[in-house]
């Protein structure tokens, strides 16, 4: 009896996730996060509402301290893997603190206001805007969208999966790896036009298509056109915001917003529109890595001032000067083959001992030596063994 249990408590572990849709929601999305994070046992290492307030490397010791808003923690390795796309960017418009009523950033949804019979000014259009248009657009009394710059949108082939399709993925591992893989290459597929521009010309053609044959008013198509070639700026995938666009209950603004009077918001072109509520999609810091100024490395240099005059990383991984951190792996426990007073931490790539890294899972330019340090990247060696060390610095 015990050992059906077992397995069946085996099978259940390893079941693997039963999609609803090609392109799952958010809800679903967050649903699998957090039941994976407690069937491995992930959240045992994860420190919820913790900020990373400054991190040195100790040079005698070989090991980073971290100060946080829940103490200090010591490690050997700090991986940055905080993403881009987490600081809102708000944008400076005149008047937009006087506005009456809700103002909120796409990132920062105020689920608290109801946009239910409510006339709503949109500001900006790119990703964000793309996703959750459709979704506002039927609750909305009127949606006014301000475009600065239109985009090139892709058709996106989202559907539901059926009873019977989950059930026949689910038991049939060979079907489920066969789609991954068609999904990756699909992706794959079309980033090989953005690394060859000459090869643009179909995947430009497809855009327009889509374009052509969801909205059917040749004045709005000519206004979300794009005026620049495919792969200028982040490319989009929807099947569901042109239909948005073409409601009758959303108009289209193809102009940026300039000033906001009382509750009125103001275009470039002088377009006035009266809005209960503003959302504002208008992107994030993607280029400005917000732990750089508080990650100090070798001689007390930060990541920042390394990166001040141009951003380089060996393989698109380390930066000879430091290692680095955020929310992934931290290995805090030295290995007892290796002495952390005179061998360097472990790492992904190796440099002379003492030297730290910084590791950023972010691919920024190869090279084989960095210009900002005197240090040189040299081949990973094994090194020699150790006495054992007794010392023990807990993460």
């Amino acid at each position: 009896m015990w050992l059906r249990r077992a397995v069946r408590a085996v099978r259940v572990l390893l079941r693997p996730h039963s999609w609803s849709r090609s392109f799952a929601t958010q809800p679903e999305i967050l649903g699998y996060l957090e039941a994976t994070a407690e069937t491995h046992g992930a959240e045992k290492a994860i420190r919820y509402g913790t900020e990373v307030l400054a991190g040195h490397w100790d040079s005698d010791t070989h090991f980073w301290h971290l100060s946080t808003t829940a103490g200090t923690w010591t490690a050997r390795a700090v991986i940055v893997a905080t993403g881009p796309w987490h600081r809102p960017r708000y944008p400076d418009i005149p008047g937009l603190d006087g506005f009456p009523g809700a103002v909120f950033h796409s990132a920062d949804w105020d689920h608290g206001t109801d946009l239910t019979g409510r006339r709503i000014a949109v500001v900006g259009t790119g990703a964000s805007t793309v996703q959750f248009l459709p979704e506002i657009q039927p609750q909305a009394a009127h949606i006014d969208v301000f475009q600065s710059t239109p985009q090139w949108v892709l058709p996106k082939p989202d559907h539901p999966h059926s009873p019977r399709l989950r059930r026949f993925l689910e038991r049939r591992p060979a079907a489920r790896r066969l789609l991954r893989r068609l999904q990756h290459w699909t992706q794959e597929t079309i980033g090989v036009p953005l690394r060859y521009p000459r090869v643009l010309a179909p995947l430009e053609a497809v855009a327009r298509l889509h374009l052509r044959a969801a909205v059917p008013d040749p004045a709005l198509r000519e206004a979300l056109t794009p005026r620049y070639r495919l792969g200028g700026r982040r490319l989009i995938a929807s099947s569901t915001y042109y239909p948005a666009l073409t409601q009758p209950n959303v108009q289209l603004r193809p102009t940026r917003v300039t000033a906001v009077h009382g509750s009125q918001v103001i275009g470039a072109d002088g377009t006035r529109t009266t809005a209960d509520a503003i959302i504002l999609a208008t992107g994030f810091h993607v280029g400005d890595l917000a732990l750089a100024p508080r990650l100090h490395g070798l001689h007390g240099t930060a990541l920042a001032r390394t990166w001040a005059d141009d951003r380089r990383a060996y393989l698109g991984t380390s930066i000879s000067g430091a290692r680095t951190s955020s929310p992934a792996r931290v290995r805090s426990r030295p290995s007892s083959r290796h002495n952390s007073a005179t061998s360097p931490p472990p790492s992904t790539t190796c440099t002379p001992a003492g030297t730290p890294h910084w590791t950023s899972r972010r691919r920024l330019k190869r090279h084989t030596t960095t210009p900002s340090s005197t240090h040189s990247a040299a081949p990973c060696t094994t090194p020699p063994a150790a006495p054992a060390t007794t010392s023990d610095s807990r993460a």
